[in-house]
């Protein structure tokens, strides 16, 4: 088993249906500026992403995302390892 691993700053809202899309709940945003930290589920797994400040979703709002990069990380479940 792996545990696959992302930057919160790969992802951006959904706006045009392209690429695939991530039906997320948001729980808990944090303004940092120029950006918000979004706390959210995916599947029932939390995931943080970063976003604009500007237009970003408040608790409790469903969200598409998509990824921007395909960048992502493997690791091993058991030990941490990346793969």
């Amino acid at each position: 088993k792996v545990i696959w691993g992302l930057r919160p700053d790969n992802f951006k809202l959904s706006g045009n249906g392209s690429g695939a899309e991530y039906d997320a709940e948001v729980e808990v945003t944090e303004l940092l500026g120029s950006t918000t930290s979004v706390h959210c589920k995916i599947n029932g797994n939390d995931v943080n992403v970063m976003l604009p400040t500007t237009g970003c979703p408040s608790r409790g709002d469903k969200i598409k995302l998509v990824l921007t990069s395909k960048h992502m990380y493997l690791f091993d479940k058991e030990s941490g390892d990346v793969i």
